[in-house]
Formats: structure tokens, C-alpha cells, sequence
């Protein structure tokens, strides 16, 4: 489904990513893990158009995305979650999801927008509940809820998740990695940046490790986990 070749993304004169190579395939779960500056941010925002990368390609389901405006990508079928969910605090929660079908708006898919919203609304029903109250008045938890309903809206084939934990009280975490297994469960395709690395290894089908901008390990989540040397440096073991 995702295939990015020989990417190497610039913020000014520093090289962030430096030749990375990386394949999501359809229906899986792919983690990203590394240390803070790693670049897994910066891969999420490359792959989302947010930044562009100098060299390599980015193939979205046969085809080159890497010059592709964000709105247009997402458009294509791929939503991201970004870190620390950047939700509009002044906008109610109805408005907030309404924000994310904007470009299945554009076309008048009116049914695509009824169908997607009450989707959300199973996932998370107390965003029902909710759907008048401001985004900013939300819990944090209640807010990366949001966010990922918000990404959800556009219909997404692909769904990119920049640290969902962050910040979350632990039996939150616990629901928000649950949701992200259902939405696999029920085809979608996930690509996962986190910081619990134990987590996101036990959940990923495969994984990458990153460090400096440059990936140095790579295999099933699984194998990962129990990697010595990826158990020293990020597991705490």
C-alpha cells in the first residue's frame, strides 16, 4: 500500500531523515519507535505532504505522492493523527469531526459524511454525547478520541498515529490502543508512531527502529520485542 524509497527530509541545512526505506502493507499494523528526535514525527509529516522530502519517492497505492499537496493526500486516502491531537479548542466537537470530512464535503457526499459520523460515534459514543460541548473543554483523553475521529471522518485507507498515548492516564491507553486493534480488525491499515515502544511492538504486525534519522532495525513486532538490544535501549530492560 505505502512504499517510501530513499527519503531524506531537510529541516533547513539539518538532514532529519537520511535515506529511509519503509513498506506498510494493506492491513497491517506498522510501529515506529526510536528516541526522542529519531524522526518518526518527521516521517508521519513527510508521508502526510506536511513536509517535503529533497530526495527519494513516497508510492501511495502506485503512486508517487512525495510533490502531492497534504489536502489532495488526504483526499487520496490517508489521515493523520498528529501529536498532541491539535484539535480546534473554540469549535464543538461536531464541528471538529465536520473538519475532518471537509474534502468528502467537497464532492457532496452527503451519505459518506452521515455514514462516517455515526461510525465515530459507535467508536467513541461520547463524542454523542458531547457533540455541542467546545473540543477545548474536552478531557485529554476525551480529546485524542476526538482526534482520531476527526481523522476517521475523511474515510481514510490509511490512518497515521503520532504518538497517541502521549500524556494519557494509563487505563486510557489502554481503551485508545484497544480502538486502534478494532479499526485494524476491521481493515483499516495503520501506520503507528509511539512512545510506549512495549506497547506498540506487542500490537504492531512489524515495526521499525529508528535513530538519527536513519533506520536500524527493522522485523514482526514480536521478534522486536524481544530483541536484546532493542530491550536495553527502549524497553527499559
Amino acid at each position: 500500500m505505502l512504499k517510501l524509497k530513499n527519503i531524506h527530509t531537510f529541516y533547513g541545512h539539518i538532514e532529519a531523515l537520511k535515506g529511509i526505506d519503509l513498506t506498510v502493507n494493506k492491513g497491517e499494523i506498522v510501529c515506529l519507535i526510536g528516541s526522542n528526535g529519531a524522526g518518526k514525527s518527521t516521517s508521519l509529516m513527510t508521508i502526510s505532504g506536511i513536509l517535503k522530502p529533497k530526495t527519494g519517492s513516497i508510492i501511495f497505492e502506485g503512486k508517487d505522492i512525495h510533490k502531492t499537496s497534504p489536502h489532495k493526500i488526504v483526499a487520496m486516502g490517508i489521515s493523520q493523527v498528529p501529536e498532541g491531537r491539535r484539535i480546534f479548542p473554540k469549535l464543538t466537537v461536531r464541528e471538529n469531526l465536520e473538519m475532518g470530512a471537509y474534502s468528502i464535503n467537497l464532492k457532496f457526499q452527503i451519505s459518506n459524511f452521515k455514514n462516517n459520523l455515526e461510525k465515530v460515534f459507535d467508536l467513541f459514543p461520547v463524542l454523542k454525547e458531547r457533540q455541542k460541548q467546545l473540543g477545548g473543554t474536552l478531557s485529554g483523553g476525551e480529546q485524542q478520541m476526538l482526534a482520531i475521529g476527526r481523522a476517521l471522518m475523511s474515510g481514510p485507507k490509511l490512518l497515521l498515529l503520532d504518538e497517541p498515548s502521549l500524556g494519557l492516564a494509563p487505563i486510557i491507553v489502554g481503551k485508545i490502543f484497544k480502538t486502534i486493534r478494532e479499526l485494524n480488525s476491521e481493515g483499516l491499515t495503520i501506520l503507528l508512531v509511539e512512545q510506549n515502544a512495549k506497547a506498540a511492538l506487542r500490537l504492531a504486525h512489524r515495526g521499525y527502529v529508528l535513530e538519527s534519522g536513519s533506520i536500524i532495525k527493522e522485523g514482526r513486532g514480536e521478534d522486536l520485542l524481544h530483541d536484546p538490544d532493542i530491550k536495553k535501549a527502549y524497553l527499559g530492560e
